[in-house]
């Protein structure tokens, strides 16, 4: 059995949320959008649309395209973290006692 000290803590707060679905990218801050994608080439920030020129446009589809994939991983990666935590609690409380968790 190894032992893992910290030095400082770890705390992780997400500050915004992300909403994602087939037509739209938003990145919403207490309850605001603040940052709105529609169709991987409308941006629209704080409600206003910006308009963009051909190299922004491609850039800004590139990004989304970037979200749409990445995000759904790091889920993944998130959930599958959880999960691996329960599990070796769960096989603790399994060693400590009789019953089931």
């Amino acid at each position: 059995s190894t032992t893992a000290l910290a030095q400082k803590p770890c705390d992780v707060e997400l500050r915004h949320g992300l909403i994602i679905t087939d037509d739209v990218i938003r990145i919403v801050d207490k309850g605001q959008t603040r940052v709105q994608i529609n169709n991987n080439n409308q941006l629209f920030i704080r409600g206003y649309w910006v308009d963009l020129g051909d190299d922004e446009s491609k850039v800004l589809e590139q990004f989304s395209q970037g979200i749409r994939q990445t995000v759904p991983e790091l889920v993944n990666l998130a959930t599958d973290g959880v999960n691996l935590g329960l599990s070796a609690i769960e096989q603790v409380v399994e060693g400590m006692s009789d019953k089931e968790p």
